[in-house]
Formats: C-alpha cells, sequence, structure tokens
C-alpha cells in the first residue's frame, strides 16, 4: 500500500477529472450554468424535507429547513438564492396548513426567516468576488501566505544566522506590515520591511498588491535605487490617504558590508559584539507615496563576527501613553540580551522577541534579526544557553 501522502494527490486528480468534479469545480468557480441544477437539487431536498416534516414530524421537525438555506447561502448566487429562499417560504407555508394543529410554530417561522436574511446579507461580499463555496477563503489565505516569507532571509548563508517573525493585530492571518527579500540566485542579501499605513486585514488589501510588485523591484532594481523606485510605484498608485514606511537593507556576506536605506521607517539597529551595544542607523528620507521622486541614502557600514543588523516595525516599540523612544529602548534591552545569549540565532528567536516586548500589542509586529555568526563556535550546542535556558525566556519583560 502506497503512504498517505502519494494517495492524496491521486484521489484529488481523479475526483477533478471526473465528471462530478469538474461540476463541482464550476459551481465553485462561479459558474451560472451550474448554479440551476444545484438550485433544483436543493428545491428538491426542501420537498423531501417538507414531506418528512409532515409525515414523520417527530424525526424531521420543520427546522430542518436551516440545511438548505445555508447550503443555498454558500453555493447559489444571487437570484438562484431569492427562488430557493421563495421555496422555502412556500414550504413553511404548506407545512403550516397541511398539519393540524399549526404545523410550525411561529418562532420557528421567525427563525427561518431571520436565518434567510442573515445569510443574504453575509454573502454579498463572496457574491462580488463571484465565488462560491470555499474557494473565496481559499484564495484569501493563498494571497496572505504570500506576505509570508517561505525562507528566512539569510539562512541558507554559511557564517550567518537569521531570524524573523510576522505576528498581525488581532491574531489574524493579514498584516499590514511584510517582510521581502531577493531572489536566492542573486549575489548577495537584499531585504526590506514594509509598514504599510493601517493595520491588520484593512491594510492587508494594499499590502498585498505591494508585496508582488516591490518583490520584483528587489529583485530588478539596484540597491541604491530600489527605494526610490517604491516611492514611484506607490506615489503612482494614488492611493488617497494610504502611504507606507520601509527599511531595505542589502548586505555582502562574504565581507558583511552592509548599505541601510529608510523611508520613514524607524531606524534599523545595528549591534556592535565587541562593544556590547546598539547604533542605530538613522538616515533617511521622507515614507513611500508621499512626494514623487525622492532620493534615499544610505548608512553604510561593515558587520564584524558576532555583529547584527535589527529591523522592525512600530507595532514592536508603541505602547500607550508611552514614548517612542521608550519602547525603543525596551526593545533593543531585550534584542542585546538574545544576541548574548545565543551564538546563532535559533529559529524561533524573533517570536521570542515579540512576545518579550510586545506580547498583546493592538497593531501588526515584524521583526527581523541578521547576524554574522561569532569567532570560535562550540561544536555544540549551536546556541548558548545560561543554566541550560535563554536569558530571554528568563526575563521579566516576558
Amino acid at each position: 500500500m502506497p503512504p498517505l501522502p502519494s494517495v492524496r494527490p491521486r484521489l484529488a486528480a481523479r475526483w477533478s477529472a471526473s465528471r462530478l468534479g469538474r461540476f463541482w469545480d464550476r459551481l465553485l468557480d462561479g459558474d451560472p450554468a451550474a448554479g440551476g441544477p444545484t438550485l433544483l437539487g436543493l428545491t428538491a431536498l426542501v420537498a423531501v424535507l417538507t414531506w418528512g416534516s409532515i409525515a414523520v414530524p417527530d424525526w424531521d421537525p420543520p427546522s430542518s429547513l436551516v440545511f438548505p438555506v445555508l447550503l443555498g447561502g454558500v453555493l447559489l448566487g444571487r437570484l438562484h438564492q431569492i427562488l430557493l429562499y421563495a421555496a422555502v417560504l412556500a414550504a413553511l407555508v404548506v407545512d403550516g396548513v397541511a398539519r393540524d394543529p399549526l404545523g410550525v410554530s411561529p418562532g420557528t417561522a421567525v427563525v427561518l426567516l431571520l436565518l434567510t436574511a442573515t445569510v443574504l446579507f453575509t454573502s454579498r461580499m463572496r457574491l462580488r468576488l463571484g465565488l462560491r463555496g470555499h474557494r473565496a477563503e481559499t484564495v484569501l489565505l493563498e494571497l496572505s501566505d504570500r506576505l509570508q516569507p517561505s525562507v528566512t532571509p539569510g539562512s541558507g548563508l554559511s557564517g550567518w544566522s537569521a531570524a524573523h517573525a510576522l505576528v498581525p493585530a488581532g491574531g489574524t492571518r493579514f498584516s499590514g506590515d511584510f517582510l521581502i527579500s531577493c531572489a536566492p540566485q542573486y549575489p548577495g542579501l537584499q531585504v526590506a520591511l514594509v509598514d504599510v499605513s493601517g493595520k491588520g486585514s484593512r491594510a492587508a488589501g494594499r499590502a498585498l498588491q505591494l508585496s508582488g510588485a516591490l518583490r520584483a523591484l528587489l529583485d530588478a532594481v539596484p540597491p541604491d535605487g530600489f527605494l526610490g523606485a517604491a516611492n514611484d510605484h506607490v506615489f503612482g498608485r494614488g492611493w488617497e490617504e494610504t502611504f507606507a514606511t520601509a527599511v531595505h537593507a542589502s548586505l555582502d556576506p562574504e565581507t558583511g558590508r552592509f548599505e541601510v536605506y529608510n523611508a520613514g521607517h524607524h531606524p534599523a539597529a545595528r549591534w556592535r559584539d565587541a562593544e556590547q551595544r546598539w547604533e542605530r542607523l538613522d538616515e533617511g528620507g521622507p515614507a513611500l507615496g508621499l512626494l514623487a521622486g525622492e532620493d534615499y541614502r544610505a548608512c553604510e557600514g561593515e558587520l564584524e563576527a558576532g555583529d547584527a543588523l535589527l529591523l522592525f516595525t512600530d507595532g514592536l516599540i508603541e505602547r500607550p501613553g508611552q514614548s517612542l523612544e521608550l519602547g525603543t529602548d525596551r526593545l533593543l534591552e531585550a534584542a542585546g540580551t538574545l544576541l548574548r545569549d545565543e551564538w546563532v540565532l535559533l529559529p524561533d528567536a524573533a517570536t521570542r522577541l515579540v512576545r518579550a516586548v510586545a506580547p498583546d500589542g493592538g497593531d501588526d509586529r515584524a521583526v527581523l534579526l541578521l547576524r554574522r555568526d561569532p569567532p570560535h563556535l562550540p561544536a555544540a550546542p549551536a546556541a548558548r544557553r545560561r543554566g541550560g535556558r535563554s536569558a530571554l525566556a528568563a526575563s521579566p519583560l516576558r
């Protein structure tokens, strides 16, 4: 017997190739020709349930009509929905007069009518998309996954370690923050952390549009021209009251030379391991989309062994009643503790950093840590632990 992972794709392929599978795909894609047969099937279900309610009311109460109502809400277009719900209303009338005493209680009728109105209201956005069933949710999930880097930037570079985290506001999958990096075949490393105005799902639509365009620009434009091209792109969209901030880092992994460009974003920070302190990279220009034709100057430097770059969004440092300066100091203190504790960044290092400084943030939170391996790394373990437990995990900031 073949293993399960090889069986499922075969079954899915056979289902898609079957006549019923093709009809199902057409229905979920919103094909009007598939809506007619579905309406007939659901109307027949209404008739069967109504007959059952009259013949065997103990086993088939009138409230069973909620099933065709719900199915029609996810499988049918607006006109077909209205026709189906007219059939449901007619079934209630028939059930009510066919039995003595009255077969349908007023409460049941009111609940069904309210449910019908609710389904019509909640399906309006899905109908605008033209999709049926779970297809709309599937498309949104695939789009949201585009905001999540499939590979940690820098994770494939010898002599370097990296960790990133993206935590949307409210625990949803949609965020106005996103991280992009250049294609693996490009020399060196380029990453950009972008924060679209707004938060959560309200900013996610614009973030989805920008992420694809800016990822293409990152691969096509030299480092010193990326933010300028990104700014012109956002400005050209003509979005009213919409802008984005971004921080862009370009790195030569062989020499450790880096350039950091900033467009209205909170300054990136560089960790100097020899001095055990942070240095803020304050050079920057206006946010993306505010003014056309802007040039952005770089903060340049070289990361020695043990040094690191920290890129983050404002969700990690903003707290009600506290200054951004205090929030930045709190983040840098926690990040410094992490770097002193771990010689090589563990995959969950950035996630632990977010939990330490902004566990219940009301804004999107994103962070990237990129570190050059310190000299004289021990053979094992890869990360230095104090007392078998990371200092960040034991920090009172958590």
